[in-house]
């Protein structure tokens, strides 16, 4: 018996502790009492929902041109003929540009990587996503592989083919 007194003592105590004192927060505990039921006086107010509030612009009032096709990919032929041999290609589309001309790429963005044989690279149906729009070539010879050279391409959704046959020497 004494040990179901302590027990509701014990439950009592901590159910009148989380409670709090009536003096010690009476003006703030009204004031939330009265924002949560609607009303600024801190009682017996009805509760009222917030205004509805309703878009400019339904689902239904979107349109799309004709033209759109809602693809996100697309396949892109790439054909480099280059007058190069013993050359390692990457073509990145992680990069930046620096105010002093050096380019920083990170590799492990390279959606290509292949040596470039005989001056000619050419693959078929290469996956590109709406995201990219660039892309940077790093050209490394074989038999100077401290100095790589840049080329930087735009790149547009739906670009069939990136070509690059001008403008190389190493």
């Amino acid at each position: 018996m004494k040990r179901q007194h302590i027990l509701i003592t014990a439950c009592l105590s901590a159910v009148l502790y989380g409670c709090g004192s009536a003096e010690s927060d009476s003006s703030n505990s009204n004031l939330n009492i009265g924002a949560a039921l609607g009303s600024g006086t801190g009682g017996g107010g009805a509760v009222t929902a917030p205004p509805a509030t309703t878009p400019t612009v339904q689902t239904a009032d979107l349109q799309a041109s004709v033209q759109f096709d809602f693809a996100t990919s697309w396949d892109m032929d790439i054909n480099f003929s280059l007058p190069m041999t013993n050359t390692y290609m990457s073509l990145c589309t992680d990069y930046k540009i620096m105010d002093n001309g050096a380019v920083d790429v990170k590799f492990d963005s390279c959606i290509v990587r292949a040596p470039i044989t005989d001056g000619q690279y050419n693959s078929l149906d290469v996956p590109m996503t709406n995201a990219i729009d660039s892309l940077v070539a790093v050209l490394i010879d074989y038999a100077n592989p401290s100095a790589p050279m840049y080329t930087e391409f735009s790149v547009e959704p739906g670009k069939e083919t990136l070509e690059w046959s001008e403008g190389v020497s190493l």
